[in-house]
C-alpha cells in the first residue's frame, strides 16, 4: 500500500527512462506526509531552450513544494539555469512565478520551459540560490502573531532579493518577476504596482483598522477534533458521539469560513486599498467588486465570538460534551445578526461580473489579482470563487443544524433545534425572495428598454392628441393594480404570434405575458435591435377569457371583459407551433392564478392591519378604570 511507504521510497522502482523526477526532500519547504505523495499526482514538463526540443518529463505535484524547487533538479541536469528561462502553463502566454507557485495544483497539467534569449545557460555561469538556504528567513503566512500585517506566502522571493542585495546584486530581478508577467515592463504604472507588490512580499500588507487580536487568537487555536475537548469521549454512546461530530462540523466550518472572509478583507481588500492610497488602480470601484463583504465578516465574527466560542469554551472548561442549546439565542437573533447577507447575496453576481470586466480590460488589475491569488493563504482559490462563499454559507446552517438534530434524543433540545432551523429557513427564504425580486426587476427593466413609447390611441384633433399624449406613460415597474408594493410583477413568457381582429387581418406581433397583464407589441423598423412598440392596450389577465380552437394553424380565441364583465374587445392569436400555443394558454391561466393570489395576500394583510388599529388602547382603559 502506497501510504505505508516513505516519501523518498515511493518511486524507487520506477524505470529511469520514464523520466519521473521526485524533488529531493531536503529541498522542500515542509516534509511531506505519506498521504501527500501519489504516483498519479504529477505534471509533465517539456523544454524548448535554444535549438533543443527534448522529450517530456514528469514531475511530482506535491503540496508544500514550489515550482522552483520541483524544477531545480530537472533543469540542473541539463545545465540550465532556472533564472534564465520562462516557465509557461500550456497554452498560456504569461510566465508563471516559479518561486511563489505551488506545484500541488499543477497535477495533470503540462508545463513548457523556454529560454528567455533562446540560449540555454549553464548553471555554472551563475551562482545558484537554493531555497533551503533562505527558508529560515521566511515570514509566517498565517494570521496569528502577525500583528497588523498580512504576510504573503511568496516571502521566499523577498528573502532571495535581500540575499542578493547583501552580496551587491541588483534588485531588478525582483521587479522583473512581476513586471515580466504583464506586458510592457517600461510602463510606469506597472512599475509602480510591481514595486508595491514586492514591498508587500517583503514587509506585509498594511492592514485596515479594527483588528481584534484576542478574537483572531481564538480562531487559530481550534482543536483538531471535539475528542480533544471532551474527556472520556470514547465511552460516550454512539449517538452522542455522532451528535458531537455534527456540532464540531458546525464549529470547524464556521472557523474555516471566517478565515476565508479574512483573506478577502486582509489580502484582496487591504491590498487594493493601499494601492489606491498610492494612486494605483484608482479606477477600480471597491464597492462594486466586494459589495459589503466587510459587514459579512463582522456578522460572522459577532456570531462566533458571542455564541459559538462561548459554547466551545464552556466545554473546554468542563471537559464535557458540546451543548448546542447554548446556540439558541444566536439563532433566535439570526435575522438581525446576518442582515447584511440580504444586500450581499443580491449583489454577488454583479460583483463577479465586475471582476470579469476589470480582468478583461485592465492589465494592472490582472496583475493585482494574480499576485493576490498566488499567495499561500488564498489556498489556490480565485477571487471569483471566494465571492460566492457567503451565499453558500448562509444556506448551509440549516443543513448543519438538521445533522445535529438527527443525532439528538433529548426532546427539549430537539425542540430548540426546531426553533433554530425555523429561524434560519425564514431568513434564507427572505434572502431568496429578495434575490428573486431583484432578478425579476432586472428582467422587467430589460423588457422596458426594448419597448418604445406607448402610442395606442390616435386622434386627429390636436388638442385631444395633446391630452392623450400626456397619459402615454406605461410604467411596468409600478405596483400591480390591487396589490401592495411587496407584490411585484414579473415576466412569465414572451414570443412571436399572429393576431387577427376586426381592425387588422393577420399581423405578426410579439407578446409579453406578465403576472398581471398581456402586452401585445409590434416590431419597429429596427428589428435587428429587438425593439418593439405597443400595439394594443394592456390587457389585465383577470379579465381575459381564453379558449383553444381546433384550427390549423393552432389558434386561441381571446375575449377581453370590461369592469362590468361585458366584452369590450376580442381577437385571435395563432401560431404554426401547436405546442407553443398550448404553452401560451397554460401560462395565461398561471398568470391569472398568481395575480389572484397576490391580490388575496394584499387584502389579508390590509385586514390584519385594520384589526390591529381597531383594538382599544390599554392606556385609555386604565384611565377609565
Amino acid at each position: 500500500h502506497m501510504d505505508a511507504l516513505e516519501p523518498g521510497a515511493v518511486f524507487k522502482d520506477v524505470d529511469k527512462d520514464s523520466h519521473l523526477i521526485v524533488p529531493p526532500l531536503q529541498a522542500r519547504r515542509h516534509k511531506l506526509a505519506r498521504s501527500q505523495v501519489s504516483s498519479s499526482e504529477y505534471f509533465s514538463v517539456s523544454f524548448e531552450v535554444g535549438s533543443n526540443v527534448e522529450d517530456d518529463e514528469f514531475v511530482v505535484a506535491a503540496k508544500g513544494t514550489s515550482l522552483a524547487e520541483a524544477l531545480n533538479s530537472v533543469c540542473a541536469k541539463r545545465g540550465i539555469d532556472l533564472t534564465n528561462v520562462n516557465v509557461y502553463l500550456d497554452s498560456y502566454k504569461t510566465p508563471l512565478p516559479v518561486l511563489t507557485t505551488e506545484t500541488s495544483w499543477l497535477g495533470g497539467k503540462h508545463i513548457l520551459i523556454k529560454g528567455k534569449d533562446d540560449r540555454p545557460q549553464p548553471t555554472s555561469q551563475r551562482p545558484k540560490t537554493k531555497v533551503s538556504q533562505v527558508s529560515h528567513s521566511r515570514k509566517s503566512s498565517g494570521y496569528r502573531g502577525r500583528g497588523s500585517r498580512f504576510f504573503s506566502a511568496s516571502t521566499e522571493d523577498a528573502a532571495c532579493t535581500e540575499a542578493a542585495d547583501s552580496s551587491g546584486k541588483s534588485t531588478k530581478s525582483s521587479k522583473q518577476r512581476w513586471s515580466g508577467l504583464f506586458g510592457n515592463a517600461k510602463d510606469t504604472k506597472m512599475e509602480a504596482l510591481v514595486d508595491h507588490l514586492n514591498n508587500y512580499s517583503k514587509h506585509g500588507i498594511p492592514q485596515l483598522p479594527n483588528a481584534d487580536e484576542d478574537l483572531e487568537e481564538a480562531l487559530y487555536n481550534l482543536e483538531e477534533d471535539w475528542r480533544d475537548v471532551v474527556d472520556n469521549s470514547s465511552s460516550l454512546p454512539e449517538r452522542v458521539q455522532q451528535q458531537q461530530t455534527a456540532v464540531w462540523e458546525l464549529i470547524h466550518t464556521e472557523v474555516a469560513y471566517i478565515h476565508t472572509l479574512k483573506v478577502v478583507t486582509d489580502l484582496f481588500l487591504s491590498c487594493l486599498t493601499n494601492l489606491q492610497a498610492a494612486n494605483i488602480l484608482c479606477d477600480v470601484d471597491k464597492t462594486r467588486l466586494f459589495s459589503n463583504i466587510t459587514e459579512i465578516y463582522s456578522s460572522n465574527k459577532l456570531f462566533w465570538s458571542t455564541y459559538v466560542l462561548p459554547m466551545l469554551n464552556a466545554s473546554r472548561e468542563s471537559r464535557g460534551v458540546l451543548n448546542p442549546q447554548l446556540l439558541l439565542d444566536g439563532f433566535i437573533r439570526f435575522e438581525e445578526i446576518f442582515r447584511p447577507y440580504t444586500k450581499y447575496c443580491a449583489e454577488q453576481s454583479q460583483c463577479q461580473q465586475y471582476c470579469r470586466e476589470r480582468h478583461g480590460e485592465s492589465e494592472l488589475f490582472t496583475a493585482y489579482l494574480v499576485w493576490c491569488e498566488t499567495q499561500k493563504d488564498c489556498n489556490r482559490l480565485r477571487l471569483m470563487d471566494i465571492l460566492v462563499k457567503p451565499m453558500q454559507r448562509i444556506t448551509k446552517y440549516s443543513l448543519l443544524l438538521k445533522a445535529i438534530q438527527k443525532h439528538t434524543e433529548a426532546d427539549d433540545l430537539r425542540l430548540s433545534l426546531d426553533q433554530m432551523i425555523s429561524r434560519v429557513d425564514i431568513f434564507v427564504n427572505s434572502v431568496n425572495t429578495t434575490l428573486r425580486q431583484k432578478q425579476d426587476l432586472e428582467k422587467l427593466r430589460a423588457v422596458i428598454s426594448r419597448i418604445e413609447a406607448y402610442d395606442v390611441v390616435e386622434s386627429k384633433d390636436e388638442d385631444l392628441e395633446r391630452l392623450v399624449k400626456s397619459y402615454n406613460d406605461l410604467d411596468l415597474t409600478c405596483p400591480m393594480p390591487g396589490c401592495c408594493n411587496s407584490q411585484r410583477r414579473h415576466l412569465l413568457l414572451e414570443g412571436d404570434l399572429k393576431i387577427k381582429d376586426n381592425v387588422t387581418s393577420k399581423m405578426d406581433v410579439h407578446c409579453f405575458l406578465f403576472t398581471d397583464m398581456l402586452l401585445v407589441c409590434k416590431a419597429t423598423n429596427r428589428r435587428s435591435e429587438g425593439r418593439f412598440k405597443v400595439l394594443r392596450q394592456p390587457y389585465l389577465v383577470e379579465r381575459l377569457i381564453v379558449q383553444e380552437l381546433n384550427r390549423d394553424p393552432a389558434t386561441l380565441a381571446v375575449v377581453y371583459l370590461s369592469e362590468y364583465r361585458v366584452p369590450c374587445g376580442a381577437f385571435l392569436l395563432s401560431s404554426p407551433d401547436t405546442k407553443a400555443l398550448k404553452n401560451w394558454a397554460s401560462n395565461i391561466k398561471k398568470a391569472q392564478d398568481l395575480y389572484a393570489s397576490a391580490k388575496q395576500a394584499t387584502t389579508a394583510s390590509s385586514h390584519s392591519i385594520l384589526a390591529l388599529s381597531r383594538q382599544p388602547s390599554g392606556y385609555y382603559e386604565d384611565e377609565w378604570q
